[in-house]
């Protein structure tokens, strides 16, 4: 009697398991299902895996950034991850990308299986023994694959307001009447509040291809960025043209001597000022500028001027841009 007790007993034991294994695979199941069914909902999102984060936007294109990137001089997109502080990596990562995104899943459990027009590993150099996202390589890649601008477009109808705040008599009207000879746009000339001895610009809607070859048609060098809404205006974009003249950035040069010297006499005899020789080698794998992101533009019409297609943000740049010569 007591053994068909104990049979009984083992019976229903095992019958009240494999309920419950049922009810957790189903319960899994469904929680699989309804993270598919909110990476269908989303169109932009950050999917943040085992060993690598994944930014997707929509059906056109998802990047793949290892943790192994550095964020900072100190810190790697790992590190961050590791604190488990999911907020404060998207945030990390949205300082990096042209197109900010909000929605974020973990995913620790399965691999992350991602399907979109075009998948890219994000563009990255190596500075010592360090990997840092390549920017001006990022915003290429969204131009040509998110925005899906090919360059070459008219702006006939564009609107340019050019503000000038180096005193000179008649310079915005002669700056203005550069850009419309080369572009066709239409512009309106006005004295800025202040003398400036930085110039600004400040692009509500213009194609970035095009302000970069307004920016390259301009004579000015130290180009920063304006945030958008402080001046109050209906132009596509709106120059401000300082001075230029005093109390400018410094621009330092690393590299070998012949390198570094030919480079300094190159800038110098085009215009820029607080030009120095760093004598520490380079540590960048090519050549390569670092800037700060409000000399964005500044740093670009050096790339250009200097034919240095990398360009690397630094966000503990302060007055200062960094030239490595490879």
């Amino acid at each position: 009697m007591a053994r068909r007790l104990n049979k009984n007993k083992v019976k229903f034991l095992f019958f009240i398991c494999s309920v419950i294994l049922i009810l957790t695979v189903t319960l899994l199941v469904n929680v699989g299902k309804r993270n598919d069914k909110e990476f269908q909902e989303w169109d932009k999102y950050i999917v943040i895996g085992k060993e690598n984060t994944f930014v997707v936007y929509g059906e056109k294109l998802s990047i793949k950034i290892p943790f192994e990137i550095s964020i900072n001089k100190n810190e790697t997109l790992g590190d961050i991850v590791n604190t488990k502080n999911y907020e404060e990596v998207v945030r990390r990562l949205n300082e990096i990308l042209p197109e900010k995104v909000e929605n974020f899943k973990v995913v620790k459990r399965k691999e992350v299986d991602v399907n979109t027009k075009h998948m890219k590993n994000i563009p990255e150099i190596s500075m010592g023994d360090k990997r840092y996202v390549l920017t001006s390589s990022l915003n290429s890649m969204f131009l040509a694959l998110y925005y899906e601008v090919t360059g070459g477009g008219e702006v006939q109808n564009a609107i340019v307001d050019i503000l000038n705040a180096n005193g000179r008599r008649g310079y915005a009207r002669q700056a203005g009447e550069k850009l419309k000879d080369a572009f066709s746009v239409k512009y309106n000339s006005a004295n800025y509040e202040a003398f400036e001895q930085y110039s600004y610009v400040m692009n509500k809607d213009l194609p970035e291809d095009k302000l970069k070859e307004m920016i390259l048609e301009l004579d000015e060098k130290y180009f920063r960025v304006k945030e958008e809404g402080s001046l109050p205006t209906l132009a596509n974009v709106v120059f401000v043209l300082g001075k230029e003249q005093e109390g400018l950035l410094e621009i330092d040069v690393f590299g070998d001597s012949k390198g570094t010297g030919e480079t300094v006499a190159k800038l110098k005899k085009i215009g820029y000022k607080n030009v120095e020789a760093n004598k520490n080698s380079s540590k960048a794998e090519e050549s390569l500028i670092e800037y700060n992101s409000e000399d964005y533009y500044t740093g670009y019409k050096l790339s250009q001027k200097l034919g240095i297609k990398n360009m690397v943000e630094n966000k503990e740049l302060k007055n200062k841009i960094n030239i490595f010569i490879k």
